[in-house]
C-alpha cells in the first residue's frame, strides 16, 4: 500500500490550523499568566461547563466516524 504525498492544495488548510493553534495557545498564556486575576470567580464560572460541552461534542464526533469506519461507509475525496 502506498501513500500519495500531500498536494500542494492542502497547505492552506494547515496554515490555517497552525494558526488558529497559535493563537488559541497565546490566548491562554496571556489568560493564565498575564491577564491579572478577577476579584471573584464568578467572571468565568461558565467555563467547566464549556469545557465538558466541547469535550462530549470531541467525543461524539469520534464515536460517529468511528461507526462510520467499521461500517466501511467512507465516501472518497473527490479529485479535481
Amino acid at each position: 500500500m502506498t501513500t500519495a504525498a500531500p498536494s500542494s492544495n492542502t497547505r492552506p488548510a494547515i496554515a490555517a490550523i497552525l494558526a488558529i493553534s497559535t493563537a488559541a495557545t497565546a490566548f491562554l498564556f496571556w489568560l493564565i499568566y498575564v491577564h491579572p486575576a478577577a476579584a471573584s470567580s464568578t467572571q468565568y464560572a461558565f467555563l467547566p461547563a464549556l469545557n465538558a460541552l466541547l469535550n462530549g461534542l470531541s467525543a461524539t464526533a469520534l464515536l460517529i466516524g468511528y461507526t462510520f469506519i467499521r461500517a466501511r461507509r467512507i465516501r472518497p475525496i473527490a479529485r479535481p
